[in-house]
C-alpha cells in the first residue's frame, strides 16, 4: 500500500508516526510547502479542565495516557523530549466561576485534577480579589520541536516533499488510484489544516476556522514554574520568556496581526498583571482548523473509497490526534468502525 499524505502540521505528523512505528507502514509521502503551520504558533498546553463552567476536557482520561504514552515514545525514536507536565494555576474572575470551582473540586471524576489554593506566590503579582485553583494533570507539547524534528526524520527516511499541492492537472483520482506529479498512489489523506475548506472533495463539511494571535513577551517578574491562567494564558518558555495568548477570531482569516486582536491582548494582559512591565518580542498568527460541533473529521469520502480526511481538531489537537490516529489507522487499514463522533459520515446525508 503507497499513501499519499498531505500536510505535515500537527495531524500530518502524528499519523505519519503511527503509520511508520505503530504499524510498520513505511511506504508512504507527506507533501508540505513548509510555508505555514498552525501547530507551529500552538501553545500545545494538554489542559484537562477548561472553559469558564470548569468541565473536564472531552475523553481526557482516554485521550491523555494516549498521548503521554505517544509523544514519549516518538522523543525516544527521534532522540528529543517533546512533553512535560506543567501545574497551571487558574486565578478565577468572578465569585460564580469561584464557587463552580469549588463545588467541582469535592466531586469524585474531579478531585485528581482541580484544588483549591490558598495565597499562592504568583498572587504577589496577578489580581487575587476572587481566589485561585491549580489544576493538576496538564502537560505541555513543544509542538515547533515536534513538527522540525518529524519533518527531519521522514527526510532522512524518504518519506517527505516540500512541495506546494495543489488540485490542478497534476493530481487526479480514479477507482483504482491517485495520481499526483506522475507518481501513483493508492490513497491520499488529506491533513491540510483550515486550507481544507478550500478542497473540492471535503470543502462541504462545517469547518469554522478560527484565527489566534499571541505574544511571545519577556515578563522578568512573573514566576516560572507553573502555567498561569488569568483570562488569558501566560505558558512559561524558559529564560522569563512566555507565550501569552490567545484570541479566538472566526471573521478575520488573515496573516497578519489585526488591531481589535491585539487590543484584546493588551486589554486581558493589564488586567491580569496590571503595571507589571513586558517586552513583546514577536507576535505570532494561526489558524485553527475547528469545527462546527468542535470535533474532529475522520473518515473516507462518500463516493471516493481512497480519498480520505485527518483534521479538524482545532484547539485540542495535541491531546486529540495521537487517539484519533490510532481510530484512523485501524478504519484505513483493517477496515474497523470509526468512533461516530469524528467520524464524517455524522454529515452525509443518506
Amino acid at each position: 500500500m503507497k499513501i499519499l499524505i498531505i500536510g505535515q502540521g500537527l495531524a500530518g505528523s502524528v499519523l505519519a508516526h503511527q503509520l511508520f512505528f505503530t504499524h510498520q507502514i513505511k511506504d508512504f509521502t507527506i507533501v508540505d510547502n513548509g510555508h505555514y503551520n498552525a501547530t507551529k504558533v500552538s501553545s500545545g498546553i494538554m489542559n484537562p479542565v477548561t472553559g469558564r463552567r470548569i468541565v473536564k476536557t472531552w475523553q481526557c482520561e482516554t485521550l491523555f495516557p494516549l498521548a503521554v504514552d505517544f509523544y514519549n515514545k516518538i522523543g525516544t525514536e527521534l532522540n528529543a523530549n517533546f512533553i512535560e507536565e506543567k501545574e497551571i494555576i487558574r486565578f478565577f474572575e468572578s465569585t460564580k466561576e469561584y464557587n463552580d470551582f469549588t463545588i467541582k473540586s469535592a466531586e469524585k471524576a474531579y478531585k485528581k485534577y482541580i484544588k483549591e489554593e490558598q495565597n499562592p506566590k504568583e498572587a504577589q503579582l496577578i489580581d487575587n480579589n476572587f481566589g485561585a485553583g491549580k489544576i493538576a494533570g496538564a502537560y505541555v507539547i513543544n509542538t515547533s520541536l515536534f513538527l522540525e524534528k518529524s519533518k527531519q526524520f521522514f527526510i532522512e527516511n524518504n518519506n517527505f516533499i516540500e512541495n506546494n499541492f495543489s488540485f490542478n492537472e497534476n493530481f487526479k483520482v480514479s477507482e483504482n488510484e491517485i495520481i499526483w506529479n506522475n507518481e501513483k498512489y493508492d490513497k491520499v489523506i488529506f491533513a491540510e489544516g483550515y486550507k481544507a475548506v478550500e478542497n473540492p472533495y471535503f470543502g462541504y463539511l462545517p469547518f469554522r476556522p478560527a484565527k489566534g494571535e499571541v505574544y511571545i513577551a519577556k515578563i522578568e517578574q512573573l514566576p516560572q514554574e507553573r502555567m498561569i491562567k488569568k483570562g488569558i494564558f501566560f505558558m512559561p518558555l524558559g529564560n522569563h520568556t512566555f507565550w501569552v495568548g490567545s484570541t479566538y477570531v472566526n471573521n478575520d482569516l488573515s496573516l497578519e496581526a489585526s488591531e481589535k486582536g491585539i487590543s484584546i491582548l493588551n486589554e486581558k494582559i493589564e488586567k491580569a498583571i496590571g503595571n507589571l512591565a513586558f517586552s513583546i518580542e514577536r507576535i505570532d498568527i494561526g489558524i485553527r482548523p475547528a469545527t462546527k460541533d468542535r470535533r474532529p473529521f475522520l473518515g473516507v469520502h462518500s463516493k471516493h473509497k481512497n480519498v480520505f480526511i485527518f483534521n479538524g481538531f482545532g484547539t485540542k489537537g495535541v491531546s486529540l490526534s495521537p487517539w484519533a490516529s490510532e481510530q484512523f489507522c485501524d478504519f484505513l487499514l483493517n477496515n474497523e468502525t470509526l468512533n461516530e463522533e469524528i467520524d464524517v459520515k455524522r454529515f452525509v446525508k443518506s
